[in-house]
């Protein structure tokens, strides 16, 4: 018998995109669900021409 098992994860950050990533490896369906416009937590991406930096906020 085949079960399906799914898991929503509170929290887009990069915990949870990688707790979402390594449970969808193991045959996992998964929701991500955050308060933000865009996934990604307290990481930022800033672009200065045509570079892209990607950076952590501190607290």
């Amino acid at each position: 018998m085949v079960t399906s098992r799914s898991c929503p994860i509170v929290d887009a950050g990069l915990a949870g995109i990688t707790a979402g990533t390594l449970l969808q490896t193991q045959g996992w369906r998964v929701w991500l669900l955050d308060k933000g416009r865009a996934p990604g937590g307290r990481m930022a991406t800033r672009r200065i021409g045509e570079a892209a930096l990607t950076m952590a906020r501190s607290s």
